[in-house]
């Protein structure tokens, strides 16, 4: 079973014998960060028997639609930024019996977990494809918020782009905003005006970057979800999440009572990140390359193919998802914010 969307009133107890509630930052289809997180929760409610989900849109007084949730007697509650982790700590005290979880959360507590996927597994490759497509060996970036996620990503792509290709950069720009489509479209244009780049990639809630490269006829690749509509011959390919590899054993020992605060961090050999589609323009024996690379890092160690040789290389899951801020590649070029 799965309830719909609530506006965190007069929320009914679950009726299954396993349930989650969802606490978006935006609406639902932003075609981005909150459209991906809707996507893994309706293949969540797909894959799980005896299940029971709802959610709620563009979520501004956290604790409080939480702790409704709560009190309704949900099993998982999940927030879905990292700026909910403080209000969702607080309603964590008031209900030890729920497990509270939220995606890319700034820390861990006694009854609150952080949970992310290692995106930036799906970025190398991102970053190799980039920087094998690269005529002119210069590539845009448009970056959020400067937090531990954003530079994972950053330094992961980076990463990528240098094994590829030793004489490509990449230049950074800020929005300072998760979803700014206006903002987004200027900063990429700005890339493109200012520092003649002919690959384009984002960090952003909508597709705008993207949807702007492909206006100028240069390779773009989006976030989160499938930049192909936005960039149709010029997408490159994007690296996107699959939140229900991580909703899942989540909400299973929660349901179980095995649930234990702490951090949830999968990677790409659960599939919980991939790479979309190349573009139909994108050469065979790029895509071919790529492809190799990920068959490597699903059947090996994907962070020693992604870190090696970096400051990275010997850190621990906990300090990739809480620690990095800063770029640690020599080929990124712009302001740390």
């Amino acid at each position: 079973m799965a309830a719909g969307c609530l506006d965190g009133g007069g929320i009914e107890p679950p009726e299954a014998g396993r349930s989650a509630a969802w606490l978006y930052f935006a609406e639902a289809d932003d075609q981005g960060w909150t459209s991906s997180h809707d996507s893994g929760r309706q293949a969540t409610e797909e894959r799980l028997d005896d299940f029971q989900g709802a959610f709620t849109e563009s979520v501004d007084d956290v604790e409080s639609v939480a702790s409704r949730y709560a009190e309704a007697g949900y099993d998982v509650v999940f927030g879905l930024s990292a700026g909910f982790t403080d209000p969702m700590a607080a309603a964590s005290e008031q209900y030890p019996d729920t497990a509270f979880e939220v995606a890319s959360g700034a820390d861990t507590g006694e009854n609150y977990g952080a949970f992310y996927t290692k995106l930036y597994q799906a970025r190398y490759l991102v970053g190799y494809a980039a920087g094998l497509i690269t005529e002119d060996d210069r590539i845009g970036y448009v970056a959020a918020n400067p937090v531990a996620t954003v530079y994972q990503d950053i330094n992961g792509f980076a990463s990528g782009v240098q094994d590829a290709n030793e004489d490509a950069t990449i230049y950074i720009r800020w929005t300072d905003d998760w979803y700014d489509p206006g903002l987004e479209g200027e900063n990429a244009q700005a890339l493109i005006d200012d520092e003649d780049v002919d690959v384009m990639i984002q960090h952003q809630d909508s597709p705008s970057a993207a949807s702007t490269a492909a206006d100028n006829e240069i390779w773009a690749s989006g976030y989160a979800e499938s930049a192909a509509e936005f960039t149709e011959d010029h997408h490159l390919t994007t690296a996107v999440f699959n939140w229900e590899e991580a909703y899942i054993p989540i909400i299973e020992a929660a349901g179980a009572g095995e649930w234990e605060a702490g951090i949830t961090f999968p990677g790409i050999e659960t599939g919980a990140v991939e790479i979309t589609e190349f573009g139909p323009d994108v050469p065979d024996d790029i895509v071919d390359e790529v492809h190799d690379i990920r068959d490597d890092m699903q059947e090996g160690d994907a962070d020693q193919i992604v870190w090696e040789g970096s400051e990275y290389e010997d850190w621990s899951d906990e300090q990739l998802l809480f620690e990095p801020e800063t770029f640690i590649f020599d080929n990124i070029e712009g302001d740390e914010a």
